[in-house]
């Protein structure tokens, strides 16, 4: 039995942030490998000694570089070893935005990096961007939960404008405004209804889509991941879009909306970059598109108007995450990897 603790950031009453369920809690908690775990999680230190802490990203939000040495500290004097996850690449996130204080987020992030007994990363790109600071470096794929995602729920018929989706968390305002041009000339052109879900705080955002039949939704605030995966079930889209900019600190993101919409028995329209390109066969399961707004609203409009193409590349995806991106498959090897770095 391995003994766990998680230390992680949280939002409203005590929940923990949705990357911690996804890349965390879920996979340990998963049927495939809970027996072997013993697992507690929060934002302080557990009372008992666990056989290892495992810190996500940069533990709470606000956290101060002394804040993280004394944590350091006080784990040596326990004797209980340190693992980092990481699923961004924090070290390149705002480099252009010295207002987010980046320099205080990357010299905790390179603590964690240098001081930890290694590193699990969501992706390839992810793990050779830290390779030179970590002293070890696991990767695992990000995958959803079998026990969340069950087969996805029938579509219903439809009289009004197929539905063409989005959802993003605040930090994807510039990769909508991006191809912004292109979906509103498909939205002008076609039958189409927009949804958006997240993407901006900003309440002129909405601004951008006056004239246009798009629709806000709002799955409630802090809600733990599991109910959120819960509202994306209830989401009918005929098709969905995510547009992603190509940058240092996009490259090393997962294909998690991929998986996502995939599952949701949703066919997408992803910009043709890092990570998607690597995951997605053109035309199969998905359609890669330029990051211009002319080649998405092409690829948006070709899917509104081939209903054969989308019931293929839904089938497809989803086929492809069932049989190969659920924490049925991916669970053990988050296990294995804990138990590699700890033995290094």
């Amino acid at each position: 039995m391995l003994n766990l603790h998680i230390l992680h950031g949280t939002y409203g009453p005590q929940i923990p942030y949705g990357c911690t369920y996804i890349r965390l809690l879920r996979p340990l908690t998963h049927p495939s490998i809970a027996s072997d775990i013993q697992l507690s999680h929060g934002e302080e230190l557990p009372a008992h000694t666990p056989d290892a802490v495992i810190l996500e990203r940069t533990w709470r939000e606000g956290t101060r570089v002394a804040e993280v040495e004394a944590l350091l500290s006080a784990l040596a004097a326990r004797g209980i070893p340190l693992l980092y996850t990481l699923d961004d690449n924090l070290l390149d996130l705002d480099a252009d935005a010295p207002w987010e204080q980046p320099e205080e987020r990357r010299r905790i992030v390179s603590l964690l990096l240098r001081e930890s007994r290694g590193t699990i990363v969501s992706t390839d790109a992810l793990g050779q961007r830290v390779s030179k600071l970590a002293r070890r470096v696991e990767v695992v794929p990000n995958a959803l939960d079998d026990r969340l995602f069950g087969e996805p729920t029938a579509k219903p018929h439809r009289e009004g404008p197929l539905a063409v989706g989005y959802m993003g968390s605040l930090t994807h305002e510039g990769d909508l405004r991006m191809v912004l041009r292109g979906l509103r000339e498909a939205l002008s052109a076609s039958r189409i209804s927009f949804e958006i879900v997240g993407v901006s705080a900003n309440p002129s955002f909405k601004d951008l889509f006056k004239g246009l039949h798009a629709t806000f939704l709002t799955p409630g605030e802090d809600h733990p991941y599991p109910q959120f995966a819960g509202f994306m079930k209830t989401l009918h889209w005929d098709l969905a879009i995510s547009p992603l900019q190509d940058t240092p600190f996009h490259r090393c993101k997962s294909d998690l909306k991929y998986l996502d919409y995939a599952a949701l028995g949703i066919p997408g329209v992803y910009s043709d970059v890092t990570p998607y390109r690597e995951t997605i066969r053109n035309g199969e399961t998905g359609l890669l598109a330029a990051n211009d707004s002319d080649s998405f609203r092409d690829a948006v409009l070709r899917l509104v108007n081939d209903e054969t193409l989308r019931a293929s590349i839904a089938r497809n995806a989803l086929d492809e995450v069932r049989g190969t991106r659920l924490l049925a498959h991916t669970a053990p090897r988050l296990r294995q990897a804990i138990t590699t770095l700890l033995e290094s």
